[in-house]
C-alpha cells in the first residue's frame, strides 16, 4: 500500500472519530463549560504531567501562542495550573 495513500486514510479515520467523540461528549463539555479542544488539551496533560505547552501544541497539531492562550483560560477556569519550567 502506498504511504500517502495510508497516511490520508489514518488521517480521515481519525477525523471521524474526533467528530463522533464530541458529538458523545457534547453535553459533558457543557455541563464543564469547556470546549473539544480544552477537553483533549485536558486529557493529554492527564496522560503526561509534566509536558509543556510546547508540547502539547504539537501532539495536538495547534500553534504554541495558541496554546498558550487556551491553557491560559483553562487555568483561569481552575482546570489547570501551569508552573514555569524549573519551578518544580
Amino acid at each position: 500500500m502506498d504511504i500517502s495513500l495510508y497516511e490520508q486514510q489514518v488521517e480521515e479515520l481519525n477525523r471521524k472519530l474526533t467528530f463522533q467523540r464530541s458529538r458523545y461528549l457534547k453535553e459533558e463539555y457543557e455541563h464543564y463549560r469547556i470546549t473539544d479542544m480544552q477537553y483533549s488539551v485536558l486529557s493529554y496533560i492527564q496522560q503526561h504531567p509534566c509536558t509543556t505547552i510546547g508540547s502539547v501544541a504539537k501532539a495536538l497539531h495547534t500553534d504554541a501562542g495558541n496554546m498558550s492562550a487556551l491553557c491560559k483560560k483553562l487555568e483561569h477556569s481552575g482546570y489547570l495550573i501551569r508552573k514555569k519550567k524549573g519551578t518544580g
